[in-house]
């Protein structure tokens, strides 16, 4: 502000004083400015996308949009996520597209060509239950895995889709199997991490902006989720420790003792891949691809 006052004096010599307080005034208000800055950079982004989509006949300097070659699609779909991932993340959203198909906002949110094609794999599968209900999954999770945003395929309309419709599923998830069938907050952290990037997963195919206040929201409650988690497991008498035991020096040196001692040949690759293991401080994944040039 004292720059902008200085340099207003010195305009003021120039232009006289109607353009003076014009300036002073501008510079005045540079912190309202940057207060709204986040909203404008957000804005132009939504305009310059317009912008490249918009037909490029009409002689205003517009950019026909083109869609991506299917080997394109292949080589940004890798870069994203791998195979594995990427499988992962279909079953997930598979099995939200399920719950929204049996909820009473199917019409709402789910696309009708979707709804239809459940229910021509409903029909198809009989008249059992787990047979309508596999086949309903298999016919997600296929839809899921070709979502791209020049083909406007995803089976979820992701703008009229709110944090309230999204954190009742979480929260009524349950195991499938297991002394904990059918309890609530019995899952463990990691099935509620996979289904929150599954679904930011496919936001990202589908070419659409999640809205910033549904991932504050998802996040506050993906917290809360943890802490609910742990609570949950320690007043059924479950273990309160979260994750996997962290294997000790001991542990190792005895694993690899009893692989000396093994005839087999097996056990001389077992060994050596648990000695580099443990020395890289790495993933059994990790150490699978790994590679020396």
């Amino acid at each position: 502000r004292e720059r902008g006052r200085g340099g207003a004096e010195r305009l003021h010599d120039v232009v006289g004083d109607n353009d003076v307080s014009d300036t002073s005034h501008d510079v005045m208000d540079d912190d309202n400015a940057v207060e709204s800055s986040s909203d404008e950079d957000d804005s132009s982004d939504d305009e310059e996308e317009d912008i490249n989509s918009s037909g490029g006949g009409d002689g205003r300097g517009g950019r026909a949009r083109q869609k991506q070659t299917a080997a394109v699609k292949e080589v940004m779909n890798t870069m994203c996520v791998d195979e594995k991932a990427k499988d992962c993340y279909a079953n997930e959203n598979a099995d939200f597209a399920l719950h929204l198909f049996n909820s009473d906002v199917k019409e709402d949110i789910l696309e009708p060509w979707f709804i239809d094609g459940m229910e021509n794999a409903k029909d198809v599968a009989g008249s059992n239950v787990k047979k309508q209900e596999s086949a309903m999954r298999k016919y997600a999770k296929s839809k899921m895995l070709e979502v791209h945003e020049d083909d406007s395929n995803c089976p979820i309309c992701l703008t009229k889709m709110g944090f309230e419709v999204y954190s009742q599923y979480l929260s009524e998830r349950t195991p499938k199997r297991g002394k904990n069938k059918g309890k609530l907050w019995a899952l463990s952290k990691s099935v509620y991490d996979k289904s929150r990037s599954g679904l930011v997963h496919l936001y990202r195919l589908s070419g659409t902006k999640m809205p910033k206040r549904f991932n504050g929201q998802l996040r506050q409650f993906m917290s809360g989720i943890s802490k609910k988690v742990t609570n949950e497991k320690v007043k059924r008498g479950d273990a309160g420790r979260i994750g996997k035991k962290k294997m000790s020096f001991a542990v190792y040196k005895t694993l690899c003792e009893k692989m000396m001692e093994e005839e087999d040949k097996e056990f001389i690759f077992a060994r050596l891949f648990l000695i580099l293991e443990w020395n890289l401080m790495a993933r059994s994944e990790s150490v699978v691809h790994a590679h020396i040039n």
